[in-house]
């Protein structure tokens, strides 16, 4: 079961990209990605700071 907040937000994700006139979901889930990735990028830096090897991994796109 997908949380309501969750989906809310994938409604809200992809209804901008209909709205400009995207139809490729491809781009819809690469954008939610990277969306996370910041925020879990922000999280880490808050609480491990930027120097951590946990932050420089999130932030280095490379690393999967």
């Amino acid at each position: 079961m997908i949380p309501d907040e969750i989906a809310q937000e994938a409604w809200s994700l992809s209804a901008r990209h209909l709205a400009r006139g995207q139809r490729d979901p491809t781009k819809m889930v690469a954008e939610a990605i990277a969306q996370e990735r910041q925020r879990c990028l922000e999280i880490a830096t808050e609480c491990c700071g930027e120097n951590s090897d946990v932050v420089r991994k999130i932030a280095d796109r490379r690393w999967r």
